[in-house]
This record gives structure tokens, C-alpha cells and sequence, in this order.
């Protein structure tokens, strides 16, 4: 995961080139492809994917090799018909003698245009639909393939994003590298603080560490650090609250504690899980073990849980319909 201009666009190009061709470099550790590959290349549009993956890896359109493939490597062509200047796939020379190709897609063609053809490699530019990743992730697994997403989290945690940073207990098919404006030596404290000046607040977080935008769009347009204190010790004097979202597609609480002083109310710990049974979407065990449903709370079982997000929400109490004093 990574933010503009720290070189997303290169690294997913130079790594395609590598797979394409099978010219890797000796200090290269990753996988290797000792045969002609099949493989996509895809962006949000058919125009962003030629102005941004297009040109990265071929070059303009009338200055082949200029982009991460050699001219030398460029078999051939395919071009796509109704938009000017784009191309379908791209034929690559690869060292074992075969020809590897790259076909160029785009996601607003629908999950339908990824299916039925097997991938080696799928390099998905910026986050795809849901529906799109796992349909590339059936196209690579017989082949054993692998999937490079190159993405400014913009959407926040979504789904795609979640499997990446926080993969299931056990699963290390997935590596995941989130740069930063300070990982690359191009950009100095000037240039960073005049791109961080002409930002909106609440996408800073996002474009410039590769840390989530809070929400789906952003429904708070405030940074997380403004939200977030350390960690500490909750009173059990402190009313609790917990607020209860049910659903097949996507169950979710939050579990709250308000200063009476301050009027201040610390979120200190979240269920989500989905599209599972209704005994784990249910969990009352759970409720009560964080002193909401009748019960003191465990504050020292909450110290694994905390999020000590600290809300300026005093109201929530207040008309909240489940509340338990503990």
C-alpha cells in the first residue's frame, strides 16, 4: 500500500517487466518465472489504464520501449478498438524462448470481463472492487499466480484492504509493504509540506503514511491522530454503552465509556465479522465480558481490545437506547 509520489506506478510496472521478460536481477529475491507467462495489467478506467498502466510499461504510444519492457522485448501489439491510442496486450519476449503476454483491462469493464482465462501474474493498479479481486484471485490460484494490488487506501478499510492487514490467523500468502513520503529520497521537507498543505485534512493520513482513510469516504473528514489517545485504565465508575449494527452482509458493534467530568466518551473496543452464523454474529458472551450487559467489566481482559479512540460525542449517551451502568 502506497502513497503518490512515492513510486507505486514504478514498482508495480518494473515487477511486470520482470515476470514478462524473466530478466531478473541478481539481487532480485522475489519469485521468478523461469517460463512465458499469461498475465493482466488493470486500472479504475480503459483511459486511466492507458495514460497511467500503459504508458508505464509500454511507453507512449509511438515510443515503444520507453516505458519498464525493453524495446527489444516488444513482440508485437494488439490494439483496442473505440478508444484512441490503447492497447489490449502487449506480446513480450520472455529467456526461455516463449512469448509472455499482458493483457490491459480496467475494472469498469465488471467482474465478468476477468473471467474464464488463468494468470500468472495480475497487477491491479489502485483498489478494485471486491467482486474483481476475488475473480482475479480464482484466475491465478490454478496456475498458482500471484496478485500485486499497488493502492492509495482512499476507500478507507474496505473489505480488499482488510485481508492485506489484517489476514486471517495462519495465512502468509500475502505480503504486504505500506511506504510512506519518508521512505523515498526524492522528496524533501519542502516539497512534503507543500503537498501536505494542499491536501484535505482528512485524506493526509492516507496520501501521505498509506494508512487508511477513517470510513468509506470519509463520513468524518478528520484525521485518525486527532481521535486517538494512549491506551489506559477505564473506571469502573464510568458508564458503559455498546451501539449494535446486525446484518448477513456485515455485523458490527463498538463498546463506549463517558468521563461524567469531561462529557468525553472513549470507544475502547469493536466486533466486526462477516457473512457468518448467527451464533457468532450474536456473541453475547462478548457483551458481557466488556460490563454492558449487567456485569462489572474485566479491565484487565479490555487491555487487548482497546482502541482508546476518544469521541467528541457526549450526546451518543444520551440517546442511546441500551445503556447499562455498571
Amino acid at each position: 500500500m502506497k502513497r503518490a509520489p512515492v513510486g507505486k506506478i514504478q514498482a508495480g510496472a518494473f515487477e511486470m517487466s520482470l515476470d514478462l521478460t524473466g530478466n531478473y536481477p541478481d539481487w532480485w529475491k522475489g519469485r521468478r518465472f523461469t517460463h512465458r507467462i499469461g498475465a493482466w495489467a488493470s486500472g479504475d478506467t480503459s483511459k486511466t489504464t492507458r495514460d497511467i498502466i500503459q504508458l508505464a510499461l509500454y511507453g507512449p504510444i509511438h515510443e515503444p520501449g520507453t516505458g519498464m519492457i525493453p524495446r527489444d522485448k516488444i513482440a508485437r501489439v494488439r490494439t483496442k478498438t473505440g478508444i484512441a491510442n490503447c492497447l489490449e496486450t502487449i506480446y513480450v519476449q520472455h529467456v526461455s524462448g516463449g512469448l509472455s503476454e499482458v493483457g490491459l483491462k480496467s475494472y469498469d469493464q465488471q467482474r465478468e470481463a476477468f473471467q474464464g482465462t488463468n494468470r500468472h501474474v495480475i497487477w491491479l493498479d489502485e483498489e478494485p472492487p471486491y467482486d474483481i479481486y476475488v475473480e482475479c484471485l480464482l484466475r491465478s490460484m490454478v496456475v498458482n499466480g500471484m496478485l500485486l494490488v499497488t493502492a492509495t487506501p482512499l476507500l478507507g478499510l474496505t473489505e480488499v484492504m482488510r485481508f492485506f492487514i489484517q489476514p486471517a490467523e495462519g495465512d502468509e500468502s500475502k505480503f504486504f509493504v505500506q511506504a510512506t513520503w519518508d521512505d523515498v529520497p526524492h522528496l524533501d521537507d519542502q516539497a512534503k509540506q507543500a503537498l501536505l498543505a494542499s491536501i484535505p485534512t482528512y485524506q493526509r493520513e492516507a496520501r501521505s503514511k498509506g494508512v487508511p482513510q477513517l470510513g468509506s469516504g470519509a463520513i468524518y473528514q478528520i484525521p485518525e491522530a486527532d481521535i486517538v489517545v494512549p491506551d489506559f485504565a477505564l473506571p469502573d465508575y464510568w458508564p458503559r454503552a455498546y451501539g449494535l449494527d446486525v446484518g448477513w452482509k456485515k455485523t458490527a458493534a463498538n463498546w463506549g465509556a463517558r468521563d461524567d467530568e469531561t462529557g468525553i466518551v472513549y470507544l475502547y473496543s469493536e466486533h466486526y465479522v462477516e457473512q457468518s452464523d448467527s451464533s457468532r454474529r450474536s456473541a453475547p458472551s462478548s457483551f458481557s465480558r466488556f460490563g454492558v450487559v449487567g456485569s462489572h467489566a474485566d479491565l484487565d481482559a479490555l487491555s487487548g481490545y482497546s482502541l482508546s479512540i476518544r469521541c467528541m460525542i457526549a450526546s451518543a449517551f444520551e440517546t442511546a437506547s441500551e445503556i447499562a451502568y455498571t
